[in-house]
């Protein structure tokens, strides 16, 4: 039973404007719903408060910062995990540039895919950038020549959930106590709903601890993404909201996850 028809006769043009906005921009009835009671529960104690206020704070404690430890003691191993056309190479690109730009020392490994030049062209990219990076197949050893004193490593998958899964497994045990790998997984925020609650899912299945949303930009209805996500026990770590490569990775912060759900877009 859909929510929408009672949060629209919401008695107050702001609190009716609120739940407009959650709706469009793919917040799902049930939690436009929460929101705006919870919103309604602040406004009846305390102090008055606009409701779009209120309902920002509200989203922004459900969506705290989350940060991957980098540990001093050895090189983080970041692998990207996530079905083709997610963005993962284009994120890998990203991270290898910022890291770059704060002394980090990156690498990346791209691993091969079955019939896609994009592995070899993300390592010819990055080498011409002055970033190392290889391209390794799915069952082969640990390059261990990649790394080059790095401190940071970039693992971009090949698309296949589980395959890749294994990979990273056996990656730890050919690099234990030189690398300490952590699992990102990677959504399009611009893939349907049903799509994104599917890939959370099984990026949860692989042991992902965090997630990336790329595409923010292009997607109608980019709440969606962050709602899937929480669905899933999956915490957002970084949007990307547009193609430049020395921009548009953004922390997802409390303010960052409001923009999201009360503009359609990471203000």
């Amino acid at each position: 039973m859909s929510h929408a028809p009672a949060l629209q006769e919401a008695a107050q043009p702001a609190v009716r404007e609120l739940a407009r906005r959650l709706l469009a921009n793919g917040a799902s009835p049930e939690l436009a719903r929460r929101v705006v009671e919870r919103v309604a529960s602040r406004g009846s104690s305390g102090e008055p408060e606009h409701p779009l206020d209120a309902a920002a704070a509200e989203l922004g404690a459900a969506f705290p910062r989350f940060e991957l430890p980098m540990p001093k003691d050895a090189v983080t191993g970041l692998a990207l995990l996530g079905v083709r056309r997610a963005g993962r190479s284009a994120l890998a690109r990203k991270l290898a540039l910022r890291f770059r730009a704060r002394d980090l020392r990156p690498a990346v490994i791209a691993l091969d895919q079955a019939g896609a030049t994009t592995p070899q062209w993300l390592a010819s990219w990055l080498q011409e950038a002055g970033v190392p990076a290889v391209v390794a197949g799915a069952s082969a050893s640990f390059p261990f020549d990649a790394l080059g004193g790095a401190r940071v490593l970039v693992l971009d998958g090949s698309g296949d959930l589980r395959g890749d899964a294994r990979t990273v497994l056996r990656f730890e045990r050919e690099t234990r106590g030189v690398v300490r790998w952590r699992r990102v997984g990677v959504l399009g925020a611009d893939a349907s709903i049903g799509r994104l609650s599917a890939e959370a899912r099984a990026l949860r299945a692989v042991g992902a601890e965090c997630a990336v949303l790329t595409r923010v930009d292009a997607a109608v209805a980019p709440a969606a993404a962050l709602e899937a996500c929480a669905a899933h026990r999956l915490p957002v770590a970084f949007l990307c909201d547009g193609p430049g490569d020395d921009g548009h990775l953004r922390r997802l912060v409390p303010d960052l996850a409001a923009d999201v759900f009360l503009r359609g877009r990471a203000a």
